[in-house]
């Protein structure tokens, strides 16, 4: 491992990503920003609800997010709710006897193993309100302020999974600290840079920011970057 041989510097060493890495890329640099010299996060997020609602996409809380249990009072009425409503719509068989069969049970809940919690989980998680502070334990949002090293974002205009304003707010709090920064909008791309002219635009600038925030070797660096752009 590169950090047990005392082969890391941070100086030296960026990170970037995007979607979930670009997320990851904001998350690390909030949470460890003593070990990287700069990042670059594309495409990514700070707050997950407000992206979902913002975007309309529950997808990923929905099918990645498990909602926490809830004290067994506030959940006592969703559970009546789903109870009615299956005994509702049960409707009774009759067996060969002539007798009709029960109407329906209620199914067992997380009360009957923990009395003082209910689970939520024939929920949504986009569906829980208030946002319990459990979901927001990994939202980089409240972190942002962490975040001391330099910090490019890359959007596309027209994203609509990620959000342009997740990056917007990340740059402006970068801003507001005096924290080296910059905001990339390429326009009528979504969720990701579909057009070569994009692809290679985002590179060269990837490559120009690590070469002029972290230490090493500059002009080979600033070489590579020529190089991709396709000048001398």
């Amino acid at each position: 491992h590169a950090r047990l041989k005392g082969s890391i510097h941070p100086s030296r060493t960026g990170i970037f990503g995007g979607s979930y890495g670009g997320y990851m890329t904001l998350r690390a640099m909030s949470e460890a920003s003593d070990r990287f010299g700069a990042g670059v996060a594309l495409y990514g997020f700070v707050h997950n609800r407000w992206m979902s609602y913002q975007g309309g996409d529950f997808t990923y809380e929905d099918e990645y997010l498990v909602p926490p249990p809830l004290p067994v009072e506030e959940a006592q009425a969703f559970e009546m709710e789903l109870v009615v409503e299956e005994a509702d719509s049960a409707k009774p068989d009759t067996t060969p006897s002539g007798t009709a069969s029960p109407a329906a049970r209620p199914l067992s809940s997380a009360r009957d193993r923990n009395p003082s919690m209910v689970s939520c989980s024939s929920q949504g998680a986009s569906d829980v309100w208030p946002l319990p502070k459990e979901m927001e334990k990994s939202d980089v949002f409240n972190g942002l302020h962490r975040i001391g090293k330099p910090l490019l974002l890359m959007h596309g205009e027209k994203d609509d999974i990620c959000p342009l304003s997740q990056s917007e707010v990340a740059f402006h709090m970068m801003e507001k600290m005096n924290v080296p920064t910059g905001l990339v909008v390429y326009p009528g791309e979504g969720h990701g840079f579909d057009l070569p002219e994009h692809q290679q635009d985002r590179d060269r600038r990837m490559l120009a920011w690590f070469a002029e925030h972290l230490e090493g070797d500059r002009e080979e660096a600033r070489a590579s970057c020529a190089e991709k752009s396709g000048t001398s």
